[in-house]
């Protein structure tokens, strides 16, 4: 009998405890805990993962993978509907057919010492959150390990007026996104990108005010800082286990990012309205 590709994959897996493309210490939603703590669920994930890694240069197959990620999402800690999901993403990938047959359902899982509880997702960051601390004292520029150019308003690299010129939604890749707009001293921006094993980091929109030659955006831990420099926008954080925690899944995060401004879409007239994951360019 001819077994499918995608059979293949999942039958030359190991019979043991199976592990997902993923570090499960970082697992931070109900997806990721199902598929962690399932052993079905996590050779699944190991065989997208080598799937999308082959696959992802063909026309199409990364806007998909975004589309695909929030369908998977809705399922939640649902097993049987991931298994679906997954098995026929796999066939995308691979050409294949999905193997036949469906899982039953099983109880939500939960990860090992919570009591039985999930622990909460992190909800979306709200525009202009966490920018200023209760009592109203603002914390030093750039948090920790981070030193802010033009600090203390001297230096200002580019000015207002050229930074309302700026304003739009820039594609430098197929898997990455970033919404600017500014008036005066605050700015709001969005920065989204999907890596190359499928996992994705996603800011919202964000608000930010003017430090020096920065705009600078803090919640619970997080600061970003974006800076327009001569040939394009420059995101960094040196806060990066706190940034992962709020905006990334388990194996993405954003250490710094450079948008050129020649990669703006001219198609979206709102960067405040569009949304990267949802839209695309």
């Amino acid at each position: 009998m001819r077994h499918s590709f995608i059979g293949f994959l999942l039958l030359t897996a190991p019979a043991s405890a199976a592990t997902p493309s993923f570090d499960c210490s970082r697992a931070g939603t109900p997806t990721e805990y199902a598929i962690c703590d399932n052993d079905e669920l996590a050779r699944l994930d190991v065989a997208l993962a080598d799937a999308y890694r082959a696959a992802r240069d063909r026309p199409g197959v990364r806007d998909r993978q975004r589309a695909w990620i929030k369908e998977r999402n809705l399922c939640g800690a649902n097993v049987a509907c991931l298994a679906q999901r997954m098995r026929e993403r796999l066939a995308e990938l691979t050409g294949g057919t999905a193997p036949g047959g469906t899982m039953p359902p099983v109880a939500t899982p939960t990860p090992p010492g919570s009591g039985g509880a999930m622990p909460p997702v992190a909800a979306p960051t709200p525009p202009g959150g966490g920018i200023t601390p209760p009592g109203g004292a603002r914390p030093a520029p750039g948090g920790p390990g981070l030193t802010l150019p033009g600090g203390g308003g001297a230096g200002i690299a580019m000015s207002a007026a050229d930074a309302t010129g700026r304003a739009g939604a820039y594609c430098p890749d197929s898997a990455t996104g970033f919404g600017f707009s500014a008036s005066g001293d605050t700015a709001t921006f969005s920065y989204a990108t999907f890596l190359a094993n499928g996992h994705a980091c996603g800011t919202g929109t964000l608000t930010a005010r003017r430090e020096g030659a920065a705009w600078v955006s803090r919640k619970e831990g997080c600061t970003l800082v974006l800076t327009l420099e001569e040939t394009g926008f420059h995101l960094e954080t040196a806060t990066v286990a706190e940034c992962q925690r709020l905006y990334c899944g388990a194996r993405a995060m954003i250490t710094e990012a450079d948008i050129p401004y020649s990669s703006r879409a001219p198609s979206v007239p709102d960067p405040t309205r569009w949304n990267f994951m949802e839209d695309g360019c």
